[in-house]
């Protein structure tokens, strides 16, 4: 079983300026990496399923989905009735990838399963054909496991797709899945690995990514020119731009930042080449996100005057990206970036203006994991939930708490159909921050407490709710105009602390930007938990004694 560092992963959603704690997936498959076979040999010719077959593929191409899966059921059924599996295989194939487009997640199971029993697990000596069949069936199984957070079974289905086509000597289908095995292996929070398989993919090996970040500037300095002089060899192609995007995405997950930047603008510079937009528009997205954490890096070091440049660039390169997206996804997701930027440099107006366009992209896309944590995204920004926790002042901004409300409620539906308990504990955990932001105590305490018995042993969502617990059973303690601490809160607050002091461990190889960021998060949860261990006239000794312990862990998270 793979296991995850739960820092890591608690720190990937702060650096890329996330306020909840999970990543968002890439729900559209590269084209190219997923697709099944389309080699003219393995069809029939000049039939009635054939023409529905290529007039379903044409529409999956275009993005007409509903008109797709249409063409390809009649494809599917009439192959089946003609008695021939393997045509009927592809046509289920190109099914389940247009009803994943869809958010139809149990269709689409259910056909990749039968596509796949069709097939048949094939023997060393079967044909070719049956061989590459089966390898993008298995890919589009792992694609559909990943989307709905089975990231471990994504990754071995890819692992075996790349088996598959090792043994058909097909070099961009090997290269495809072991992208894909990356993006699995960044789900699960794996990201040095994430890295290291991207490298041996881009060099062949000899290169790691402990050694691009090494301490010694000699050994980093080697490294990275050996890389982009190996870089430089690949010809251009789509895999390259992909590979170098990934890449930029787990240096910056790494702290990684400059480097990041670097590789991110060579995906950019292949992708213009190669006249992508899909890939352009990517690129820019995961620019935005570098320059950010580059601008929140210069804040961490008191370099206000380098912070606002950096800023700036990240709004430029996410305004990019929302206007060039062909894609739906992209656009949205640099949307909510902006929101976010802009309410956090107190530019409440320009965020609001663009709410009900977001609100409207979002409603528009298939119900899965992006859609729902971008509706969690949306409500959180524009509520302030960091500000929140913080117990900072919250925005000012002119828009009716209510639709927030309503932004928060459909994600809490949403991810309960989903059936994915992490996504669904984050739903309701927000929607548990906008009754306490609201003063409706009881409600946000019942929210809240779900959220925790839903979270289990993940401790980078546990903290976090029995956090906002504690505020919340000592902000109710104190509507009674008693100012002393609540027993239920103190508890509240030592569990946080408690999981935090773990958290704090798993940081300390890590590179200094990613410490400074846990640092700035969780500092207010040990300010707070003192706070209340000392409240009153006479603190128990026991409090005194735990109060003395909390500064000096404090202390060592600001060091």
């Amino acid at each position: 079983m793979m296991r995850f560092s739960s820092a890591l992963r608690f720190c990937f959603g702060l650096l890329l300026g996330c306020l909840i704690s999970v990543a968002v997936p890439a729900l559209w498959p590269d084209a190219g990496v997923t697709a099944p076979p389309s080699d003219a040999s393995m069809l029939a010719q000049s039939s009635e399923p054939d023409v529905l077959l290529r007039q379903g593929r044409a529409a999956y191409e275009a993005g007409e989905m509903a008109s797709a899966v249409q063409q390809l059921q009649g494809a599917a059924q009439a192959y089946g009735e003609r008695g021939e599996p393997l045509n009927q295989a592809i046509a289920l194939n190109y099914l389940s990838l247009a009803q994943q487009q869809q958010g139809q997640w149990r269709e689409a199971e259910a056909v990749i399963k039968e596509s796949l029993d069709l097939i048949g697990v094939p023997s060393a000596t079967a044909r070719d054909d049956r061989q590459r069949l089966f390898a993008a069936a298995l890919t589009t199984r792992g694609q559909l496991q990943l989307a709905v957070g089975q990231a471990e079974a994504a990754f071995e289905s890819w692992q075996e797709a790349e088996r598959r086509y090792e043994r058909l000597g097909d070099v961009e289908g090997r290269w495809g899945s072991q992208l894909n095995q990356a993006r699995a292996l960044e789900a699960l929070g794996l990201y040095r690995r994430s890295c290291d398989q991207l490298l041996e993919r881009l060099t062949g090996g000899g290169l790691s990514c402990d050694g691009l970040a090494a301490d010694d500037p000699d050994v980093r300095t080697r490294q990275r020119e050996e890389l982009l002089a190996a870089i430089e060899l690949q010809p251009d192609s789509r895999l390259k731009a992909m590979a170098l995007r990934s890449l930029g995405n787990q240096l910056r997950l790494l702290g990684q930042l400059d480097f990041s930047k670097d590789t991110l603008h060579q995906g950019l510079a292949v992708a213009q080449r190669l006249e992508s937009p899909g890939d352009i528009a990517l690129s820019l997205l995961n620019l935005g996100h570098t320059y950010q954490g580059l601008s929140q890096q210069a804040r961490n070091y008191n370099r206000p005057s380098d912070a606002e440049p950096l800023a700036d660039l990240a709004l430029g390169y996410y305004e990019q990206a929302a206007r060039r997206g062909d894609d739906p996804s992209v656009t949205v997701q640099a949307q909510l970036s902006l929101i976010r930027m802009w309410v956090k440099s107190q530019r409440e107006a320009e965020a609001v203006a663009l709410f009900p366009e977001v609100r409207d992209r979002l409603s528009a896309l298939p119900v899965g994991k992006l859609a729902i944590q971008g509706r969690i995204q949306l409500a959180c920004s524009l509520l302030g939930c960091d500000r929140i926790g913080a117990q900072d002042e919250q925005p000012r901004i002119g828009l009716d708490r209510a639709m927030l409300r309503e932004l928060l409620e459909t994600s809490v539906q949403q991810a309960e159909g989903f059936g994915e308990p992490r996504l669904t504990a984050v739903a309701i955990g927000r929607l548990g921050t906008f009754y306490e932001a609201s003063g409706d105590w009881e409600r946000a305490r019942e929210l809240t407490e779900e959220a925790i018995a839903l979270s289990g042993e993940q401790p980078d969502l546990a903290y976090q709710w029995q956090w906002q617990l504690g505020r919340i059973l000592q902000a109710r303690h104190e509507q009674t105009a008693v100012q002393e601490a609540d027993a239920g809160a103190i508890l509240a607050y030592e569990k946080a602390y408690t999981i935090l002091n773990g958290l704090r461990g798993d940081l300390a190889s890590l590179d200094s930007s990613v410490q400074f960021d846990f640092r700035d998060r969780v500092e207010p949860v040990y300010r707070q938990f003192i706070d209340l261990l000392l409240r009153g006239d006479n603190p128990s000794q026991d409090n005194l004694k735990q109060a003395r312990q909390a500064v000096e862990d404090l202390q060592l998270a600001e060091l």
